[in-house]
């Protein structure tokens, strides 16, 4: 199954901060390398903290194309109780990857918050109307 991610690159979103293309970039070819390409990629129902616990867990990323924004995430759902809610709720609306994430941030000219650096800490699958 395919999701997108919730990540737009070089304009505002609804916080008013701004994800240069590259940074993102950058951040999801290292999430690919720390995370998918170990199979560490677990995700869960809603806004992820920092760790996920696996009784939390719904599904796992096994491959993020990132060569386009919007990034798309390639998912297998798990066979968790979070695994079976999700693969009930997913067909009913448009849902959405969502990250947690660690940024370094910077003010330009024009006062707008602009990402530096990035790194994705972990994922989980939101309703595209809640995402900033």
């Amino acid at each position: 199954m395919k999701i997108k991610f919730n990540l737009k690159a070089d304009i505002p979103n609804l916080n008013n901060v701004i994800y240069p293309k590259d940074v993102l970039d950058d951040a999801i070819n290292e999430y690919n390398k720390k995370f998918v390409e170990s199979g560490q990629a677990i995700g869960q129902i809603g806004q992820p903290c920092n760790k996920i616990k696996l009784s939390d867990a719904a599904f796992i990323i096994k491959k993020i194309k990132s060569n386009n924004t919007p990034y798309v995430a390639e998912i297998d759902i798990l066979e968790t109780k979070q695994g079976k809610i999700l693969k009930q709720i997913l067909p009913l609306n448009d849902y959405r990857i969502v990250t947690c994430s660690v940024c370094d941030l910077k003010e330009n000219k024009k006062q707008e918050t602009i990402v530096k650096h990035m790194i994705i800490e972990s994922v989980g699958v939101e309703l595209k109307s809640n995402c900033v």
